[in-house]
C-alpha cells in the first residue's frame, strides 16, 4: 500500500465507498482495500459498474462520468476522486 493508499484508507469517504461497493457487489465491506483494482472485485462487470455509479450518486450526491470513474482504477483512487469532487463542491 503506497502513501496515497494509506492516507485514503483511514478516510470517511473510503469507508462510505466500501459500504457502497459491499452493497452493489454483495461482498464484505473489507474486501475492497484501497489498492484493490476495481476490475478485480468479485463479479465485476459493466452492469455492476453502472450500478456502482448510481450508488455513488445516491450516497455522495455526485454524478461521476464513467470514463473518469473507471480511470481511477482502484478503490482508493475512486475514493480520492470522490473526495476531490466533494471538496470542489464545498461538501468535503
Amino acid at each position: 500500500m503506497g502513501n496515497d493508499d494509506a492516507n485514503v484508507a483511514g478516510g470517511d469517504v473510503f469507508h462510505r465507498l466500501q459500504h457502497v461497493l459491499a452493497f452493489v457487489l454483495d461482498i464484505d465491506a473489507g474486501t475492497a482495500e484501497p489498492g484493490t483494482r476495481l476490475v478485480d472485485l468479485p463479479d465485476w462487470s459493466s452492469l455492476t459498474f453502472a450500478v456502482l455509479l448510481v450508488g455513488i450518486q445516491k450516497r455522495f450526491g455526485l454524478t461521476l462520468e464513467p470514463k473518469q470513474a473507471i480511470s481511477a482504477r482502484t478503490a482508493g483512487g475512486l475514493a480520492r476522486l470522490i473526495e476531490d469532487r466533494l471538496s470542489r463542491s464545498g461538501r468535503a
